[in-house]
């Protein structure tokens, strides 16, 4: 985590802004700019390991309700009666209809999905467990973000990040002071947004901090596409063109 607060940042923003008052808008201006950061990406300081789940002949649907739940981020398939255990990977899906025709490990349990209205995680199908063999559903998930509530709070995520969160406050505090450099979010009229002015400062530099993140070989988490360009039916500025 940053062993910066949110207090340096308001004092180093503030005095970019001329000083202009900012005491009634800096602890929720704080909290939605690092709302706007924590949803953009699962990143890897934003999440936690699921309990294990054990698998059960038949059924389908196994309950994953804690209380700061935000959304999938990888989940996989494990056979534990085996040495050592075996793993299968599990695609995150948004929707999967019920079924309770059985389907084995490795042949047919494939996908995993969210079902916020009962509170329970479905697989593609119901399981078939053979007897003797026990299997469990494991992986990770990203937490809600945490609630700024005082200037005194430190950041939840690392120092080098800092420089982001600074400006996506200096953002806010022009928008206070009805600056022109606040910028603002414009369709590019070919179904993309184009960021301006410090908006625009702080949305690249929001690229630039998933970018970080993803150095390494293989699959990203995140699309190729930049902020804001969504598929048929996304709304403007969604990150993941959904």
């Amino acid at each position: 985590m940053a062993s910066y607060s949110v207090a340096e940042s308001v004092l180093f923003c503030q005095a970019i802004c001329s000083n202009i008052p900012v005491d009634s808008i800096k602890v929720i201006a704080a909290d939605n700019v690092n709302s706007i950061m924590w949803n953009a990406y699962p990143w890897r300081w934003a999440q936690k390991a699921i309990t294990p789940i054990s698998l059960v002949d038949g059924t389908q649907d196994y309950t994953f309700a804690p209380t700061d739940y935000m959304r999938l981020v990888a989940m996989r398939l494990v056979q534990t009666s085996s040495t050592p255990d075996v793993y299968e990977e599990l695609t995150v899906v948004r929707n999967l209809a019920p079924d309770l025709s059985k389907a084995g490990f490795c042949a047919g349990l494939s996908q995993i999905a969210m079902v916020p209205a009962l509170g329970k995680l479905r697989l593609t199908r119901a399981a078939s467990v053979p007897t003797g063999q026990t299997f469990e559903i494991q992986g990770e998930y990203q937490y809600q973000p945490p609630k700024i509530t005082s200037t005194n709070a430190s950041l939840p995520f690392p120092d080098q990040y800092f420089s982001t969160f600074n400006e996506g406050l200096l953002w806010m505090f022009f928008r206070l002071g009805k600056d022109s450099r606040e910028g603002s979010a414009q369709a590019n009229g070919k179904g993309g947004v184009v960021y301006t002015g410090q908006m625009g400062v702080f949305y690249d530099s929001l690229i630039s901090m998933r970018e970080s993140e993803e150095w390494g070989a293989g699959d990203n988490i995140f699309p190729s596409d930049p902020l804001g360009v969504g598929s048929g039916g996304g709304y403007p500025g969604n990150m993941y063109g959904f």
